[in-house]
């Protein structure tokens, strides 16, 4: 449902319904090879029609791509379901997605969403991501957030040459 096409990436602040970025970073495979990339998802409403956007941000060598939904969008409700599929569509490409309900936060905080969106989209800027520490390696067996017990947690790495499904990288390791 999304076709990744050049356009126009500047937001009217007054018009956002929702924004959400991705957490940190997440190597994918592009033209160039794997990068580390991250990731923005807007949705916005002009009152009359509604556009949903996702853009992946080249970390290493400053690049931007863009993917917009297909189908138009002629009222909010349809929005918030485009909204839905670029979350999922973000989460298919391997990035950890961090939602905002950008209606509810107060001026300031939706100022410093605009300024992350303008980071993310001006490849002269940096866009700040949250911190990446290292994981933590105390014991193979951890708790869930529902109290159950794992045994470990799989990391799924992606080499050159390699597989380019996540599926099929889960998979190769069975």
């Amino acid at each position: 449902m999304f076709k990744e096409v050049d356009g126009p990436t500047a937001l009217r602040p007054d018009l956002v319904l929702g924004l959400a970025f991705s957490r940190g970073s997440a190597e994918l495979e592009t033209d160039d090879g794997i990068e580390r990339c991250c990731a923005a998802l807007v949705s916005v409403w002009n009152g009359k029609k509604g556009f949903v956007a996702v853009l992946v941000r080249q970390l290493d060598q400053p690049r931007l791509r863009r993917w917009v939904y297909e189908a138009p969008l002629r009222d909010v409700g349809a929005v918030l379901t485009a909204f839905e599929a670029g979350m999922a569509f973000t989460m298919s490409l391997g990035l950890d997605m961090e939602v905002s309900s950008y209606a509810e936060l107060d001026s300031q905080e939706q100022s410093n969403c605009i300024d992350h969106w303008n980071d993310m989209r001006k490849l002269s800027r940096q866009p700040s991501l949250p911190s990446e520490g290292p994981a933590e390696a105390e014991s193979p067996i951890t708790a869930d957030e529902h109290g159950g017990a794992v045994l470990g947690k799989l990391s799924l790495v992606r080499k050159r040459g390699g597989y380019s499904n996540p599926l099929a990288r889960l998979l190769s390791y069975f």
